[in-house]
């Protein structure tokens, strides 16, 4: 159904979504939050607030990504994108210390919450909402390949256990445990923290230019080498990307192949690599020597 519509309108629906709802959320929690008293859900409330400039943040995170290459910067926009997603990193850690200091100065003060129904009514509410927009701009993010609309996505994921917490606390309220609101906010802080963190190693390891994992390159080796004409395939260097991977690798081939027969086998591995990998790797064409190759063997096995 999501092939049916381009990039950039499956965009402006996840980030119309985002903003539409988070703000009708944003708007019942921090006023029933305040009017109750509940610390828990006007931390939700501020988490919900939050959200909008995220889902803000990561439409153009998304709109500068998809510039297409330039003389300046032949590779692409994409890097940019992930400046958008530790922006979201910031923000998400800023609000979660300051309703942190205000939770724990509640708890050390004793201030209990008195239960009121219509507290519990808006964390059930905000449970289903943000299941469904999450799954919905997961799945968008998916699609399009987008680091921070996925991010943005992880975070909605974790406010649906915030929401949770907060209807615990007025569960609990209600048998006249009021302590556990101000417990439950730290909860909810502490959460935020994490997908904050998640969100910020997630777009460093892409700056950083980090090597995907083991079984990836082993992945892309085994690929490669199943090409009829290849006889072996080394040196192969890789660095993850917007939505997949980056790299080089060398593949051997008989030295007697003409220029073209060499070239349509490289063609036909750098194919089946982005197909089935959607890894695009430069594939270099050098003559197999199996004495050389030996060699070679030898000398990874010594190290």
């Amino acid at each position: 159904m999501l092939a049916n519509y381009s990039d950039q309108q499956l965009i402006r629906f996840a980030t119309v979504l985002a903003v539409s709802v988070n703000i009708v959320l944003a708007v019942l929690k921090l006023i029933i939050g305040i009017v109750i008293g509940s610390t828990a859900l006007l931390a939700d409330g501020i988490d919900s607030f939050l959200d909008i400039i995220t889902s803000i943040f990561a439409y153009i995170g998304v709109r500068v990504a998809n510039r297409p290459p330039d003389t300046s910067h032949p590779y692409g926009h994409e890097k940019m994108e992930i400046f958008f997603s530790l922006g979201i990193f910031v923000l998400i850690t800023y609000s979660s210390i300051q309703i942190l200091f205000i939770a724990i100065n509640q708890l050390l003060s004793q201030q209990e919450f008195i239960f009121n129904i219509s507290g519990l009514i808006v964390a059930i509410f905000s449970v289903g909402l943000k299941i469904l927009i999450s799954y919905a701009i997961l799945r968008v993010g998916n699609q399009v390949h987008s680091p921070a609309l996925i991010a943005n996505a992880k975070n909605f994921r974790t406010d649906v256990f915030s929401s949770v917490l907060v209807g615990v606390s007025m569960i609990f309220a209600y048998f006249q445990i009021g302590i556990l609101d101000s417990v439950m906010a730290i909860v909810i802080c502490v959460l935020i923290g994490y997908t904050g963190l998640t969100i910020f190693f997630e777009g460093w390891n892409i700056l950083v230019d980090k090597a995907p994992p083991e079984e990836v390159l082993i992945q892309l080796h085994s690929l490669a080498m199943e090409e009829p004409g290849v006889k072996e395939v080394h040196l192969i260097r890789a660095r993850t990307i917007q939505g997949g991977i980056m790299g080089d690798l060398h593949i051997l081939v008989e030295p007697s192949l003409t220029v073209l027969e060499g070239h349509n086998i490289s063609e036909k591995v750098t194919f089946r690599l982005k197909t089935e990998l959607n890894a695009s790797m430069i594939v270099h064409l050098e003559p197999f020597d199996a004495e050389e190759s030996l060699q070679e063997l030898i000398k990874d096995g010594s190290e």
